[in-house]
């Protein structure tokens, strides 16, 4: 997990000190893809590792490596976005641990959220944005906006209202809660 944030808050400082788009200059542009190659790296050796420890143990409960252990677990998890089909077995190998306090519920419903947009399904809890064409980042599509923060009260999650505003204060970036209808092309979190 440290390696895999550590590698996150370079990319996410720059994203915050450079400007993007049309005026970022091709220096500018070749460092974010460098980064961002370094985080893929990151990514595919901490996949491989969990991999590993869940063909191995299992799951990693809170009962077997601590909650933090566990959280570190997650994390790996979610950010496996290279290999959905094992993303999909860590969900499910969560599903039955969160009732039984062996899992985070917030947890439980960020990686819900990656399983079903990689399947190209709307997700439930708006947990992953993406930039709008005016470059706001906002919930990509949701199930039933109505019910939102409901779902995600249920959770243990805030407020989509309070998650937005985190993570415009997080990227430095401008952001709604109202969710986008289209999915843009690419996964952004």
């Amino acid at each position: 997990r440290a390696k895999d944030q550590a590698g996150r808050r370079k990319l996410i400082a720059f994203m915050r000190a450079a400007p993007a788009g049309e005026t970022a200059s091709p220096e500018m542009a070749e460092q974010r893809r460098e980064l961002a190659l370094e985080v893929m790296e990151i990514d595919r050796e901490a996949t491989a590792y969990l991999k590993g420890v869940v063909d191995k143990y299992g799951w990693p409960t809170r009962t077997m490596v601590g909650v933090d252990g566990a959280s570190a677990a997650w994390i790996l998890a979610q950010h496996a976005d290279r290999d959905p089909e094992f993303q999909a077995r860590a969900l499910e190998l969560m599903r039955p641990l969160v009732a039984q306090g062996e899992a985070a519920p917030d947890e439980f419903a960020l990686l819900t959220d990656r399983v079903l947009l990689a399947r190209g399904e709307k997700q439930v809890y708006g947990t992953q944005f993406a930039p709008d064409e005016n470059g706001v980042r906002r919930p990509r599509p949701v199930v039933e906006p109505e019910g939102l923060n409901e779902r995600r009260r249920s959770m243990g999650l805030d407020s989509i209202e309070a998650y937005a505003r985190s993570l415009g204060r997080s990227y430095g970036q401008p952001t709604d809660p109202t969710p986008l209808e289209v999915d843009p092309v690419g996964r952004e979190e």
